[in-house]
């Protein structure tokens, strides 16, 4: 019988995570071309020590370009750009998607205004004084869209707010103005959706985008979802929960126990999506139903006191 191969030392692996967030902001800013980016990738995962790994880095970016912040795609890395002013308050330079297609990453960066933290340093957290306004556009069927995923998106919406003591308070708004909007679009290399920040009218606000074609998201969630309809709208109402949890400034964790674990570390895609699913004998479950782990709870509540 083969040897198993031995997990990597905590400090390694933790190492290589940061190192690949370094190397994907780098290629986002034309640092590296593909060439150079794929090579390094390649060496990351060949890599035995931190010092190998260490090895593997650029120079710094520039002034004040410090981090990757991730706040979206259940199925890759992506993050913002931060740069640190004179005064200590940071601004998002740019928006950085990370792909994960065949174990290989390509980046997409998407420059945009600078958008500031609200009031504590390096904390994303929406404007909740008021009620917090929200839009969920209608399906299509380019999207793979069906009856009854604007109500799913509601339902994530309002699990959300269930978690903060007391709840959220949670309206439609105007398209143009909404702290919340939510959109379906058509899946692409495998994702689930993302979130992406904006302001409105002088406040925090993000656009959702969810991929509700469960077709596109590999051979094993395809097949269960032809199945089985209720596993097909589990995966997509997880998917509005998880990109939300991004809006509402949840970050990824490593935790496959939480709803926003990050699908970058790998793990059993469809026992992620069927231990909610076992929850549920008929659709209306899925609103009584809770998707979240303890420390999912506790990070909300930790954001909105």
């Amino acid at each position: 019988m083969a040897d198993q191969e031995k997990p990597l030392p905590v400090a390694l692996r933790t190492r290589r995570e940061v190192v690949i967030d370094a190397l994907s902001t780098h290629f986002a800013n034309d640092a590296l071309d593909v060439e150079e980016f794929e090579q390094r990738l390649d060496s990351v995962h060949r890599a035995t020590s931190v010092a190998e790994l260490d090895d593997l880095l650029l120079p710094q970016l520039g002034p004040g370009v410090t981090e990757v912040k991730v706040t979206s795609v259940m199925g890759g890395i992506g993050g913002r750009l931060r740069h640190t002013d004179s005064h200590g308050r940071w601004r998002a330079l740019a928006t950085l998607r990370v792909h994960w297609v065949a174990g290989l990453a390509t980046a997409a960066l998407t420059l945009g205004p600078p958008v500031a933290a609200c009031s504590q340093q390096d904390v994303w957290r929406l404007d909740v004084s008021g009620p917090v306004t929200y839009f969920i556009a209608e399906g299509s069927a380019e999207a793979g869209s069906r009856e009854g995923d604007r109500t799913l998106a509601q339902w994530a919406l309002e699990a959300w707010g269930r978690q903060a003591e007391p709840p959220l308070d949670m309206v439609p708004g105007p398209e143009a103005s909404a702290t919340i909007r939510v959109y379906w679009v058509p899946a692409g290399a495998g994702l689930y959706g993302e979130m992406r920040a904006r302001r409105v009218e002088g406040r925090l606000a993000a656009d959702v985008f969810v991929h509700p074609d469960t077709d596109g998201l590999g051979l094993d969630i395809a097949e269960r979802a032809r199945l089985d309809p209720l596993f097909r709208d589990a995966v997509v109402y997880l998917t509005c929960v998880h990109e939300l949890g991004h809006a509402f400034g949840l970050p990824h964790t490593s935790a496959f126990a939480d709803i926003m674990y990050s699908f970058q570390y790998g793990g059993d895609f469809v026992a992620y999506f069927m231990r909610f699913r076992e929850k549920l004998e008929a659709w209306d479950d899925i609103q009584r139903a809770s998707p979240f782990s303890t420390a999912d709870g506790g990070t909300f509540r930790s954001l909105y006191r």
